[in-house]
Order: structure tokens, then sequence, then C-alpha cells
């Protein structure tokens, strides 16, 4: 009923014959520019049901990214996706340094975090060495006292050879006292030939007679 005692609803008529039409019973609604069902607080209107492109609700932070809302997942794409806030927390990459561009990072050269990878970074934190390119997991391990292929062993898998401390000089050198290495040529001091090699002819212990010929001279007496 229309009379001075109704009560004035919302329904664009004036129920209480004051001369004004639904005051103070309207709705707000908000800009929904993006269509994603959150509206622009900054943005409003007054109207009993909500005009095309409006909304109830008022917490839309980009009114005009249909991906940005209160209801969207945070990505790492520099945008508060969610709108609480933050940009994306929680979801930033972490990247490594590699100083000798191999494509292999280590954290002791530095970290970055980011969404997309920077110059000079890898998403890995793989290096053992990041200041020789050559070493790192993918290469081949070389005889060169370094853990070329960082698996934590150095010249592992290469072919060794064993050589014995020649004190004296004389190319036999001692069969206790060794060292076995991946290098072809023996260290200085060192020979591949030890006491225990064939015994050669010539070179006695005796000039004419006694222990001449087929004389001990070809291995090393240790005693």
């Amino acid at each position: 009923m229309i009379n001075p005692g109704a009560t004035e609803i919302c329904n664009a008529v004036d129920d209480d014959c004051d001369g004004d039409i639904d005051e103070g019973v309207q709705n707000t609604y908000y800009a929904d520019t993006d269509n994603d069902g959150y509206g622009d607080a900054s943005v409003t209107t007054m109207a009993c049901s909500p005009p095309n492109g409006y909304v109830a609700d008022n917490t839309d932070c980009n009114d005009n990214n249909v991906l940005v809302n209160p209801g969207a997942t945070e990505i790492c794409n520099g945008l508060d996706d969610d709108c609480d806030g933050e940009v994306d927390e929680d979801v930033l990459n972490t990247f490594y340094a590699d100083n000798d561009l191999d494509g292999y990072g280590s954290s002791l050269s530095g970290t970055t975090q980011g969404c997309t990878l920077p110059s000079g970074y890898s998403i890995n934190n793989d290096d053992c060495n990041d200041e020789i390119a050559s070493i790192n997991p993918s290469a081949a391990e070389v005889c060169n006292l370094l853990d070329d292929d960082c698996d934590g062993v150095i010249d592992d898998g290469l072919p060794t050879y064993t050589y014995y401390l020649d004190a004296d000089g004389d190319g036999y050198g001692n069969p206790d006292i060794s060292i076995t290495t991946c290098f072809g040529t023996p260290n200085t001091g060192y020979v591949t030939a030890n006491g225990n090699g064939p015994y050669g002819g010539g070179g006695g212990n005796g000039g004419g007679g006694g222990n001449g010929g087929g004389g001990n001279g070809g291995g090393k007496c240790v005693f």
C-alpha cells in the first residue's frame, strides 16, 4: 500500500509519500569492468538490484584484469593475483649464480629470487666449482687431481698406474713404498719397475769366476 504511513521499500516507488523514492533503502553496487564477479570499491552506484556491469562485491584489486581477484591463485608474474596485498608470495623461484656460465649454478656464488631466469644465473645448484667452466656434473672426468664431474670423487673411473720409490736412482723401485695414480708418467723419484722384477743376465758379482755370468743384475734386492 502506498500512503504516508507505509514503510519505504526498495521498489522504485515512493511508498511513504514523502516525495523521495527508495530513500535509505537502496543497496550499493560496485563496477565490475572485467566481469570476474568482483567489483571495484572506488566505482559505485545505488540501486535496488545490481545494474548491468555492477556487483555487490567490492574486493577486486585490479578491475581491468579478469585473472586478478580474491578468488585467483597466486602465480609468479609480478602481480598480486589474489588481492591479498602481497606480490608473488610463496611462489618466487630461487636462482643460483653461474659465474663460469657453464649452465650450472652454485649457492656459494650467490642466489636471487624472481619469476624469470636472469642472465648469469641457473635454475640448479649443482656446480661444485663455479669458477672453472669445464667442471660441472656433465663434464667427463680427466686425470688432473680435480673432481671434474662433481660427484665428490677426484679422478674416479680412470685407468690407474702404480709407481715405486727409487731412492737410489738405479731404475728399480722399492715394492714396499708405492703410489697409485691416474697419471701415465711417474713422479720424480718413482719408477714403474719394483724389486720383484726379472733377473737379467750379465753384470755378475765377480770378475772372472765365482758369482759371475747370470748375476743378480735385474731386480732390486731389499734387505
